[in-house]
């Protein structure tokens, strides 16, 4: 019986650590902090009182700002703009490029994600954006006329 208290102690002891990380990165989300690491054109730094932030990465921001304006104008395809951006020195897959165009971080948001009772959205993240918020949902969900 005393071996059965022993080994489950631990376990609940874990699942408790495990909840608090949950709401305390979901916390951190709401503030508007991005947890983890930097998307390919930001950084992830350190404030000299100790705080974590992201900060936009040169020349991968650049190109990034070049490839979201190509993509408003809507002139070129996505493959076309992912060929033109590899030739300015972007270092990414195509995967990857497909999943940081319609990341809102570019526009200076932070997803929190969907959480028991508390539906998902967007909360305005404390990083430097890239693009405006109009340019950003346009390029994501175009009106097409007709």
């Amino acid at each position: 019986m005393m071996l059965a208290v022993y080994l489950t102690t631990p376990e609940i002891e874990n699942d408790r650590r495990g909840l608090n990380t949950k709401a305390g990165i979901r916390q951190a989300k709401k503030e508007g902090r991005w947890t983890g690491k930097a998307p390919f054109d930001y950084v992830n730094k350190t404030a000299e009182n100790g705080k974590k932030y992201i900060a936009l990465k040169q020349p991968e921001a650049s190109i990034m700002k070049w490839v979201f304006e190509q993509l408003a104008d809507g002139t070129y395809s996505g493959e076309q703009i992912l060929g033109s951006a590899r030739e300015k020195g972007l270092n990414c897959s195509k995967n990857n490029f497909y999943t940081a165009i319609r990341n809102p971080i570019y526009c200076g948001k932070v997803i929190v994600p969907k959480f028991k009772n508390e539906d998902a959205n967007l909360a305005q993240g404390l990083q430097e954006p890239l693009i405006g918020e109009t340019v950003f949902f346009n390029i994501i969900t175009p009106h097409h006329v007709g």
